[in-house]
């Protein structure tokens, strides 16, 4: 053992140089055979993370078009050989982000071994367009094409439901101007019932394709389609005018109304009648509303609301007044009235309304004296009566007047 160890201790310094010198040639010889090499992959697809978090915060990315950026790599010839390039993956974390309008995002490089360095990313980032999201609510429209079968008329529709909300990015959602659905009603004559798209246009009237949320994406029509025909309105009528009233004429305004029904209903109705209209109320000529009479099956679309024109006049009448103060005009003055009627009995005739108030004192009896001397005469005397009312008869007649 003491020999080996004589051996082993012998020259010692030389056999650590020669051994350190062994390595760096084994050292050298092995990196001449294997060395360090960079390489660039180029069309690497930037893959978007977190975009659910930016959703949640009521933002989207608006460029959805997919960014490429070049990798390189640095390391040794046979590892550099032996990586994949489809293994590698670069991402970009726009979870982070918490305001609309451009960012710019650092793209990171994963699924790289350990012993594959990354020199370079081309471009180190990529630029992110972001959007509020918001809402707008807006009634849905009902646009028919079309015209229904002849005699038929397309009445109310209900849509469920009638108003949707619009969900996506602001510059989108501000151009929806409608949301349309549209049904074809084409010879129809019966309801129409169906489930049908919803359209977004803009200002022009131009469809909107871009990706936006709707509360709902079909709209369920009831669409009512009837029969249709125009009637005569009958204006019926109860009680009398008050005394002194005559009716010249009733009229209803219009005098036709366009009803609708089924075709069995309708081809039953030749005239719509009106409630009674109390003639009692009516003092004058006048316009009154009128209740149309319903019937089953039947609704009155158009003419509504029923004005009926009433035209009254007075009625003419008779009456008699008795006048007692008979006036002589242009007695000589060395004349004066012996004798003379009491009382002068005229039957008279004119509206209802100046008959009934007519008084003796509205009324001008005259006999006319210029010329006269002593004597008695029967004369006719000069009646001046109210404007609008007529003579008929005078009693007696002549008049005897005697002077002295």
């Amino acid at each position: 053992m003491d020999k080996i160890w004589a051996t082993m201790k012998s020259n010692l310094p030389q056999k650590i140089i020669s051994i350190v010198f062994a390595i760096i040639l084994w050292t050298y010889v092995a990196s001449d055979q294997n060395p360090n090499i960079a390489r660039t992959i180029r069309n690497i697809p930037v893959e978007i993370q977190n975009e659910s978090v930016l959703k949640n915060k009521n933002l989207i990315r608006m460029n959805t078009d997919i960014q490429e950026v070049s990798v390189k790599i640095e390391g040794r010839r046979s590892d550099v050989a032996a990586f994949k390039p489809y293994d590698i993956r670069a991402v970009a974390d726009i979870g982070s982000i918490n305001s609309s309008g451009k960012q710019r995002i650092p793209v990171k490089v994963i699924n790289v071994p350990s012993n594959i360095n990354i020199i370079d990313i081309s471009p180190p980032y990529i630029e992110v367009e972001v959007e509020d999201i918001v809402n707008n609510q807006l009634p849905v429209e009902l646009k028919l094409e079309g015209q229904p079968a002849v005699n038929h008329r397309v009445l109310e529709a209900e849509l469920v439901p009638d108003e949707i909300i619009v969900t996506g990015p602001r510059s989108l959602v501000s151009k929806v101007r409608s949301a349309v659905v549209r049904m074809d009603v084409t010879e129809a004559k019966y309801d129409i019932t169906r489930s049908l798209p919803i359209i977004l246009y803009d200002e022009r009237e131009k469809q909107i394709t871009d990706d936006l949320n709707l509360s709902a994406d079909f709209v369920r029509v009831y669409q009512k389609i009837r029969a249709v025909k125009a009637v005569p309105v009958k204006v019926n009528t109860s009680g009398k005018l008050p005394d002194g009233l005559e009716i010249v004429s009733i009229a209803a305004q219009p005098s036709n109304v366009t009803v609708a029904g089924s075709d069995d209903d309708i081809s039953k109705v030749t005239v719509i009648e009106t409630e009674p209209i109390d003639l009692s109320k009516v003092q004058a000529t006048s316009t009154v509303k009128a209740q149309l009479i319903s019937l089953d099956g039947i609704e009155v679309i158009e003419g509504e609301p029923v004005m009926v024109d009433i035209t009254v006049k007075e009625q003419d009448v008779q009456g008699k007044v008795a006048v007692t103060d008979l006036v002589i005009e242009n007695l000589a003055e060395d004349l004066e009235v012996g004798d003379k009627p009491r009382s002068i009995t005229l039957s008279v005739k004119g509206p209802y309304s100046l008959i009934k108030n007519l008084k003796p004192s509205d009324i001008k009896v005259v006999v006319n004296a210029k010329g006269m001397s002593r004597g008695r005469y029967d004369v006719t005397p000069t009646i001046v009566l109210p404007k609008g009312i007529e003579l008929i008869k005078v009693e007696p007649q002549p008049v005897s007047v005697l002077l002295k």
